[in-house]
């Protein structure tokens, strides 16, 4: 039988089991969250063995995603990671006694939050696609909905005259920033090469004729 508090990676799994198990959480949720911690230990040689304590989570993330790419879409990589660092996150700080390990997930939440509104942006929402309803949206291979990242309202001076407002979401990555920057470079009107009608010398001008 695993021991639950031997801080491993079957220990890990074990935790999200019994908890869903007893009601201690959303069953939706912790099941969610069970899959993601099977998928991402995977990536290691001894999955259930790993000692969670130790574990490099953002490595190990890291390595999940480079194995995966082909696999999975950038959505569900996402919140396959996020779903990761919460389980752990709450399965340590239930291992070290703290009473609110169910609102560890939360206070993560809240701090990210906060770190972000007090850098520079004007608003923070849920992302979600424009007219669209939250029951729409896509599920993850494991039959779940994805986690979708808060998105950050930036005020953008395009000219000294013209601020305009931009919506980011809070986890941009490079590569987003690569397929935003050359979306807008798209929308830009090359300078107009035709020549002026009121200058002489125009097909449709007769002067000097």
């Amino acid at each position: 039988m695993t021991d639950l508090t031997a801080a491993t990676g079957a220990g890990l799994k074990e935790f999200l089991d019994r908890v869903v198990k007893y009601g201690e959480i959303n069953p939706s949720t912790g099941n969610a969250q069970r899959v993601a911690a099977t998928k991402v230990l995977a990536s290691e040689a001894d999955p259930d063995g790993v000692d969670i304590r130790s574990l490099d989570v953002e490595r190990v993330l890291d390595r999940f995603d480079s194995l995966n790419r082909m696999n999975y879409s950038t959505a569900s990589l996402a919140t396959y990671k996020t779903r990761f660092r919460n389980s752990v996150a709450m399965y340590l700080a239930w291992l070290d006694g703290d009473p609110t390990w169910k609102n560890v997930v939360k206070t993560r939440r809240s701090a990210a939050t906060s770190r972000v509104t007090n850098v520079a942006p004007t608003q923070v929402v849920e992302a979600e696609p424009a007219g669209s309803d939250r029951r729409n949206f896509a599920l993850l291979e494991d039959g779940s909905r994805p986690i979708s990242a808060p998105i950050v309202t930036y005020q953008l001076p395009i000219r000294p005259d013209l601020l305009v407002q931009i919506q980011l979401p809070v986890d941009l990555t490079p590569d987003d920033a690569d397929r935003v920057a050359t979306f807008v470079r798209s929308l830009a009107f090359a300078p107009s090469t035709t020549k002026n009608r009121s200058e002489p010398g125009w097909a449709g001008d007769d002067r000097g004729a």
